[in-house]
């Protein structure tokens, strides 16, 4: 019975989101991006915000809205493609069938591919959408959806513990909504007793760990504009760091430590980065952290990995210890592939092909993790990660240009810029250039960086009447004190 919980509320959100006017349904999908557990079980890994835009497309072009051909967006989005196919078409000329240590008929070879290319699509359907032709875009109510869908999710997870705690009842087991036989839950054991950690209505704990981490680092940058009452603003955050407390997610923990850094390392800097900084800050990110990861890799044997004895927490400090400092470690999926890879210059230097991530692996993983692993797809957890299996360093490449084109900077750091330009460029960058680096780190928040990047950006040209979004434009005419790059 619970299998069919998606099925409905996609139907009820369908039904809102057509009903609403153009620019305003974008809420609704944008609303459900953070709800993972509630995918439909159809057999692909398609979340309702990904098959909700899907059907907006139709809607925009029924109206004749709908036209992304002339955004730069759409030419990195057809290289992605373009470099992903290439990829597979060398991948599975050497593997034959594409059958390797995964089994179902949608998780191998070509029918595989296919998935991976309608999902990536789907991926940029809502920057598609934003970019529609005569549409005014609500950029602050579609952010303050987003805040409020988090906040929404970290609250159902308090609540979720806190049943816990006094009936012993898991209400929201993961998989509840996905025909599961064996409904799980997340157990940590601390002073020899146990406490849940939620997941709540986002698919498992960290996700709804990495969840808050984007609520609170929004929140620092941007929380006025969201939730103009100060007592709103204090009893979110409250939630958000409660939150990450109880999910113990090593991710969350990392994520806003990372996010953070960059935050305050950007108010350093005091000034709206240009476009060539921007471009070389993601560069310089992208090349930082694949570094770490591959050094960290290459030095771990995988097949003389084995059970190691976890000591059991006394007291939480020790407990935040082991989730945090004592796991800072690349993601298992993550290992297999990019040891795979490492010894593979080829599929390094041109990857592997869309959602063939897994190919080549299974004499990588060893017998302690093969348990969990077996008869599952084995994909990238980390965004760079991803694209670099995808389609090798040129869709790295491609990755850190998207990120670029959702962060409009200035032309001339020397320039003396108009102050409401210069106000409005600072916190959007503030915001948007952490979240993206917690893109690279962590797939789970991919999607959501870049529709926050989004929805900030168009809206940034639209307050500032920006009629083109792909040159350069002086924010006047007749005022040559600045100007602004308008990437998308």
């Amino acid at each position: 019975m619970a299998q069919i919980v998606p099925f409905m509320v996609l139907a009820l959100a369908a039904v809102v989101a057509m009903r609403l006017p153009l620019g305003k349904d974008l809420a609704v999908p944008a609303f459900l991006q953070p709800w993972f557990a509630l995918t439909p079980n159809v057999g692909l890994n398609l979340p309702l915000s990904k098959l909700l835009f899907g059907i907006l497309i139709f809607k925009y072009l029924l109206h004749g809205r709908f036209d992304p051909i002339k955004s730069s967006l759409f030419l990195i989005y057809m290289l992605l493609l373009a470099s992903g196919l290439c990829a597979a078409t060398i991948s599975l000329s050497v593997t034959g069938s594409g059958v390797e240590f995964v089994g179902g008929g949608f998780r191998n070879g070509w029918l595989r591919v296919f998935v991976a290319a309608m999902s990536l699509t789907l991926s940029f359907a809502p920057m598609f959408l934003l970019l529609a032709k005569g549409i005014d875009i609500p950029s602050r109510f579609l952010i303050r959806c987003i805040c409020i869908s988090l906040l929404t999710l970290c609250l159902i997870g308090i609540c979720q513990f806190a049943v816990f705690v006094v009936t012993g009842i898991d209400m929201l087991p993961l998989g509840l909504f996905m025909g599961a036989e064996d409904a799980q839950t997340g157990m940590l054991a601390i002073g020899g007793s146990l406490y849940i950690r939620p997941g709540s209505l986002a698919g498992e704990p960290k996700s709804l760990g990495i969840g808050a981490c984007v609520l609170l680092l929004m929140l620092i940058t941007m929380g006025r504009q969201i939730f103009p009452s100060k007592f709103n603003r204090y009893f979110a955050g409250a939630v958000g760091l409660l939150t990450i407390l109880l999910t113990q997610s090593t991710s969350a923990f990392i994520s806003l430590c990372l996010g953070s850094a960059v935050y305050l390392a950007l108010r350093s800097v005091g000034r709206p980065l240009r476009n060539g900084e921007i471009v070389s800050l993601y560069t310089a990110g992208a090349v930082v952290i694949l570094s770490v990861f591959l050094t960290r890799v290459s030095s771990i044997d995988t097949l003389g990995l084995s059970a190691q004895e976890v000591a059991t927490p006394d007291s939480f400090v020790s407990l935040l210890q082991s989730r945090t400092l004592d796991r800072l470690e690349v993601e298992d999926f993550d290992v297999i592939i990019l040891k795979s890879m490492l010894d593979d210059t080829q599929s390094m230097i041109l990857g592997k092909g869309l959602g063939l991530a897994h190919l080549f692996t299974s004499d990588y993983i060893p017998d302690v993790w093969r348990y969990y692993m077996q008869d599952r797809i084995i994909f990238p957890k980390t965004g760079l990660t991803f694209y670099l299996a995808s389609g090798g360093i040129f869709s790295v490449f491609l990755f850190v240009m998207l990120m670029a084109a959702m962060t409009p900077g200035a032309q001339r750091s020397g320039d003396l810029l108009d102050r409401r330009l210069w106000r409005s460029l600072l916190f959007m960058q503030r915001t948007v250039i952490p979240l993206m680096f917690l893109a690279m780190i962590r797939i789970y928040v991919l999607e959501l960086s870049l529709l926050v990047g989004a929805i900030l950006t168009i809206g940034l040209q639209q307050t500032l009447n920006i009629n083109s979004r792909r040159h350069l434009l002086s924010l006047n005419p007749s005022d040559r004190r600045g100007s602004v790059s308008t990437p998308i």
